[in-house]
């Protein structure tokens, strides 16, 4: 496996998540350490974020489905 979409996964991952759970849980501090304020907190009703992530993700395996597709079709191709 290639090294750098891993390194790149986690990166986002890591700092996306902390944001995104800031958005809905009180006792996440996302900007810790610089900040123990959570001024993102209620700025997206929680259930539109619910279907926000449901909705990527649908379009994700939709991506992910394509793209294998591409690949199968690329490997017959003499």
């Amino acid at each position: 496996m290639a090294r750098r979409p891993v390194l790149v996964g986690g990166l986002l991952g890591g700092v996306t998540h902390p944001l995104l759970d800031g958005l809905m849980h009180a006792d996440i501090k996302p900007f810790l350490p610089f900040s123990t304020a959570n001024p993102l907190l209620g700025l997206v009703p929680v259930g539109s974020l619910l279907w926000f992530c449901v909705a990527t993700g649908i379009l994700a395996g939709m991506v992910m489905l394509c793209r294998r597709s591409l690949w199968r079709v690329a490997a017959k191709t003499p």
